[in-house]
């Protein structure tokens, strides 16, 4: 459900101080959340079951949450940006999780695809040239 992998979000953004530790720690757990619970994980982006901007009374505040959480890294990763480039950036962190985690869940990427994509995104959004 939505509730648990919230739930995980925060446990490992808790024991990860820095931002860059932040990024790791939520795409893997993103990713993870979807290979290890891929029922749970396909109900939670069902439009069926929750229709896109039209959430319910209990989904609402999670994804409100869950979106918070990926602005407020975003703006850690990169705090010099706009606010127009900050919400790119959010985007765009949460595209590339999602996206990894839906392939890994389908069976596309294998869970050492879904790694080394997860290493390949980190160092796109955390390298500073």
């Amino acid at each position: 459900s939505m509730a648990q992998l919230v739930g995980q979000v925060r446990a490992v953004l808790a024991a990860s101080p820095e931002p860059a530790e932040r990024a790791a720690a939520l795409l893997r757990c993103y990713v993870g959340y979807a290979l290890n619970q891929p029922h749970a994980f396909a109900a939670i982006y069902d439009p069926t079951i929750c229709a896109p901007g039209a959430p319910t009374a209990t989904m609402a505040p999670l994804i409100d949450e869950l979106e918070q959480i990926v602005a407020d890294l975003a703006v850690a990763l990169r705090p010099e940006q706009s606010a127009a480039a900050t919400a790119g950036l959010t985007s765009a962190l949460w595209a590339s999780a999602h996206g990894v985690a839906e392939l890994g869940r389908a069976g596309h990427l294998t869970p050492e695809g879904c790694e080394a994509a997860v290493v390949s995104i980190l160092e796109s959004f955390t390298h500073r040239p």
